[in-house]
């Protein structure tokens, strides 16, 4: 195999902007990297809009639990709703159950 063919299989260079710094990163989804690093940067200009010196580790701290908050109420509104039409599939199975019972009951008319 060549490097070439290597370098297509294995993670590839992509490069983003988070605050006012550039970071070369490598990852085997580039578009997923940007998105993920278009929402810190986001994040980030929210904590200090005047000035993005991530030389501050408290902007970056921030930003990072701003971030996971509201991952964690996206986590938590999936489960929610996860449990709902969990709850409403065995409302449903059991109707069909019920339906199923008493079509087996009634006599052919055939």
């Amino acid at each position: 195999m060549s490097d070439d063919a290597a370098d297509r299989d294995g993670p590839a260079p992509v490069e983003v902007r988070i605050g006012d710094r550039r970071f070369r990163l490598r990852s085997t989804d580039p578009d997923g990297v940007r998105r993920i690093a278009a929402r810190v940067d986001e994040a980030v200009r929210a904590i200090a809009p005047g000035g993005t010196d991530l030389e501050d580790p408290r902007v970056a701290l921030l930003a990072a639990l701003n971030v996971a908050g509201e991952d964690e109420d996206l986590r938590r509104t999936w489960c929610d709703q996860a449990a709902r039409l969990a709850e409403r599939v065995r409302e449903l199975a059991d109707r069909i159950e019920e339906a199923r019972g008493r079509f087996s009951a009634t006599p052919d008319s055939v």
